[in-house]
């Protein structure tokens, strides 16, 4: 496959601007004295960003046939690629496989495929993997003005090959999960479950590695879990969850005026618990200083207990938009008050509003109507809120003049009035709860604080904004597609927990760019004057055999000095005429 010119110069601006490549050579440890491989953690980012744009993989001897055969020669010899005098490669096929061999020794940090390394150390190279990766995805990344983002989890299947069978029983535990909506982190069913093997275990095992043409070993920090098949239901799948911060805009904001862009991304080993890396990857973004107000996120992050999730985006300062899981529906009672999708009601709101489940985007357009409705009737009876901090406050909706209610003085008349609803059943006044007699009632962390949100489950501005979360839906989408980074099963084959975080930030790094690219050629809203918007290149290279190019190189001398000569000629016969 051959490359533009242009395509190369932007890999270049990516890495160098990054400084990705001397964060990766500090954590090499590669000393600054002595004979220095040709081979640089400089052109392997470079090559790796090139061979998922041109050869949709990252695979070491493709990275390595990127280099050498994909780029212009020119260019070749510019990045020290090959020596002019030669035109041979300065480094060998051998040298890339050495340099993997290399990334796995000093930054692995899997427990798994570095068992013996202590908690400081493997939590030094995760770091460094990490800061890797952000480095490389950060000049992809234009100023913006929104500070939304959205968040999921993907499935990505290990290239090497699974110690020991699925357990049988793992999709009736993840059944369990989803049907109970519990707390996945809480209950550590799949997680506690199935048992990894470690290298050291690998030989007294009795295990024994088969030799093939091609090896693929065993993935030591690979786990099973389980993701959704294309028709929709659930299957095993051994590998690792990629886990995705995406940029989204603001509800209001024209949605032309962002791309689709991955902000950044982590991997951990298949079912483990998603609120540790989740928020971590909140705080890289909010530690390198840029706004973070808003996460969207589906029912695989609402199932989180409120303390390990929502409380914590709330102590950062986040709003969350979540949606609602099954057993979310109904009505609680709530001092009183009719508590549903964590939010207070009337206690006169009537029982057939209880449960109004989304039909969901497939459904008729009689069931999304009827839908629309019902949640609009019960928002009526919705107690408004009058503070989130420091205490959750709600006010009575008949004092907010949205319904009328004979226990509240004057509120009937100016509902008939205004072509409002009126309470009819409520309680007795000498029974009333304090949501009937005070103007306001404070809502604690039992009122489902889980689901706080700041719209109104199920309203039109709740699903303007929760329609934004497609975004990360669609990055996995572009990321996965055969004509986008191809990101499937052999897109990488290296095993290892950091080496394969490693291959994702790249891959994200690429989808970046080439949608970066798309978004500009769409919209004409990108700045014309950024180097990954800069025109293509107009013509393809031709790969030269060394004779070739040297007799290119002397046509350029002579065109040179036959310029050169030219200029001065013309320059004294201007002088003689003046």
């Amino acid at each position: 496959m051959t490359l533009l010119p242009s395509d190369v110069r932007k890999a270049i601006y990516v890495v160098d601007e990054s400084g990705a490549a001397a964060i990766l050579e500090q954590a090499l440890g590669l000393a600054p004295q002595g004979r220095k491989s040709a081979l640089t953690p400089r052109l392997f980012l470079i090559g790796s960003i090139l061979s998922v744009q041109s050869r949709r993989h990252l695979v070491i001897a493709e990275i390595y046939r990127t280099l050498v055969y994909d780029i212009d020669l020119d260019l070749q010899i510019e990045m020290g690629i090959v020596g002019r005098a030669t035109g041979k490669s300065l480094f060998s096929e051998k040298s890339m496989e050495r340099f993997s061999a290399r990334l796995s020794e000093k930054l692995e940090y899997g427990q798994g495929s570095a068992p013996d390394i202590d908690d400081a150390e493997r939590e030094r190279r995760r770091l460094a993997v990490a800061r890797i990766n952000d480095a490389l995805i950060a000049p992809t990344l234009p100023t913006r003005t929104s500070a939304a983002y959205a968040m999921d989890t993907s499935a990505i299947w290990a290239w090497g090959r699974a110690p020991r069978k699925a357990p049988s029983n793992l999709l009736d535990l993840d059944a369990q999960i989803i049907e109970s909506g519990s707390d996945i982190g809480q209950m550590g069913l799949i997680e506690n479950d199935v048992q990894q093997i470690t290298q050291s275990q690998v030989g007294k095992s009795g295990i024994s590695i088969k030799k093939e043409p091609v090896p693929e070993p065993y993935e030591l920090d690979a786990k099973w879990g389980v993701k959704t098949d294309k028709d929709g239901g659930r299957e095993s799948v051994f590998g690792f969850d990629l886990h995705v911060l995406v940029r989204v805009n603001d509800v209001n904001q024209d949605r032309t005026l962002e791309a689709n862009l991955i902000e950044a991304v982590d991997v951990t080993p298949a079912g483990n618990d998603i609120v540790a890396p989740s928020l971590d990857l909140i705080d890289r973004v909010i530690n390198s200083l840029k706004p973070f107000k808003e996460l969207l996120c589906d029912r695989h992050y609402s199932y989180k207990l409120a303390e390990r999730w929502a409380r914590q985006l709330a102590i950062r300062g986040i709003d969350q938009v979540v949606d609602l899981h099954s057993n979310d529906h109904g009505f609680r009672d709530y001092n009183g008050a009719k508590l549903a999708a964590a939010v207070l009601h009337c206690p006169g709101t009537p029982e057939y509003l209880a449960v109004i489940k989304n039909p969901g985007p497939s459904a008729s357009l009689e069931n999304k109507t009827r839908f629309r409705e019902l949640i609009d009737i019960r928002q009526q009876y919705a107690f408004p809120s009058v503070s989130l901090q420091p205490r959750r406050r709600a006010t009575c909706p008949a004092l907010a003049g949205k319904v009328g209610c004979p226990l509240r003085e004057g509120t009937v008349e100016a509902a008939v009035a205004g072509n409002r609803l009126v309470v009819l059943n409520p309680p007795a006044l000498k029974m009333a709860p304090l949501c009937c007699t005070q103007s306001t009632v404070e809502i604690k962390e039992d009122g489902q604080s889980k689901l706080w949100q700041k719209e109104y489950w199920g309203s039109k501005r709740w699903s303007r904004s929760y329609d934004r979360r497609t975004y990360v839906e669609g990055a996995f989408g572009n990321l996965k597609n055969a004509s986008g980074e191809n990101l499937s099963r052999g897109f990488f084959r290296i095993t290892g927990l950091a080496r394969v975080t490693l291959f994702l930030g790249i891959a994200a790094t690429a989808h970046n760019m080439r949608q970066l690219g798309n978004w500009n050629d769409r919209t004409l809203n990108g700045d014309s004057d950024h180097p990954l918007l800069a025109p293509d290149s107009e013509t393809l290279h031709v790969r030269l055999t060394l004779e070739e190019y040297g007799a290119v190189e002397i046509h350029r001398l002579e065109a040179r000095l036959l310029d050169l000569a030219t200029g001065e000629l013309e320059s004294e016969n201007v002088q003689k005429a003046s």
